[in-house]
């Protein structure tokens, strides 16, 4: 009987992960650590929390196999996602879901972070012509209370979200038209932003929501401020002139406030028939 004592040839070697196309690979890893897109208008609490996005998990232990799967999949994890700002740290301590726990790991926040000694991968210009480093600040989705003192300034909010694939603003209050964009107007200093949405409690100010969108999504370097200019013939809800908590005045008062809340409501009503 004869026997073969050739070299097994490349063909006859058996097929393993990392030997397949790097595209396969890459959709493998999407597929186990990017989420698909949640209800970006519920709300925090977990009780609330749909059970179709309760079992979403993902399977981290993909990045423990080797360096080369944690160097080909870590970038799709932090910036395939889209991540929960805290309330008060911004993009310190994220979660992907309320139900999740934080990003403690220190070594994962150079994916958040606009770092030109960090190479990546998915470093390249945009359809802007500028130079992102780090292929992008990663995708946030923040929640902002309206009638309340917010806990962060413009330059932390221009210096955590500047740079961003991705900016989704909800904005949010206790009560019906109970405060205008005064906290929203802290985040004119955010510039270089891929994609900039605002929602939520928007319906006395839509047009400075658009504006707001229109100026994050300006090139980094530009600097320049932008002033809101109202549409002529739209008269935007003004801003409370007492700090949320505070009596507004007498029940007279609050009457008249009440008749041009009901002037405002038809003045809108007029635009938009027009």
């Amino acid at each position: 009987m004869d026997i073969d004592m050739s070299e097994p040839t490349s063909a006859d070697a058996p097929i393993t992960f990392l030997t397949l196309p790097l595209e396969i690979r890459l959709q493998i890893y999407s597929n186990l650590l990017v989420l698909p897109s949640h209800n970006q208008g519920a709300a925090y609490s977990a009780s609330d929390i749909p059970t179709s996005e309760k079992r979403a998990e993902i399977q981290s232990n993909i990045l423990r196999t080797c360096r080369q799967a944690c160097n080909e999949a870590a970038p799709l994890l932090y910036r395939g996602n889209m991540w929960l700002a805290h309330p008060t740290l911004l993009t310190g301590l994220p979660r992907l879901r309320p139900h999740f726990g934080p990003v403690v790991q220190t070594s994962a926040y150079r994916f958040f972070k606009n770092n030109p000694g960090v190479e990546s991968a998915a470093d390249g210009d945009d359809s802007k012509g500028e130079k992102r480093p780090n292929g992008g600040n990663g995708r946030w989705h923040v929640r902002v209370r309206l009638d309340c003192d917010p806990p962060w300034t413009a330059d932390q909010l221009a210096e955590a979200f500047s740079g961003a694939d991705e900016l989704y603003i909800q904005l949010w209050q206790t009560a019906y038209k109970g405060a205008g964009p005064r906290v929203a107007m802290l985040f004119e200093k955010i510039r270089g932003v891929r994609v900039a949405r605002v929602d939520g409690s928007t319906y006395a100010f839509r047009h400075y929501a658009n504006h707001l969108e229109n100026v994050m999504q300006l090139p980094l370097n530009d600097k320049e401020e932008r002033p809101y200019v109202k549409p002529k013939g739209f008269k935007e809800r003004e801003l409370p002139k007492k700090l949320p908590g505070e009596e507004v005045g007498s029940d007279d008062e609050n009457e008249s406030d009440h008749d041009a809340d009901v002037h405002d409501d038809s003045s809108e009503a007029m635009v938009a028939e027009d």
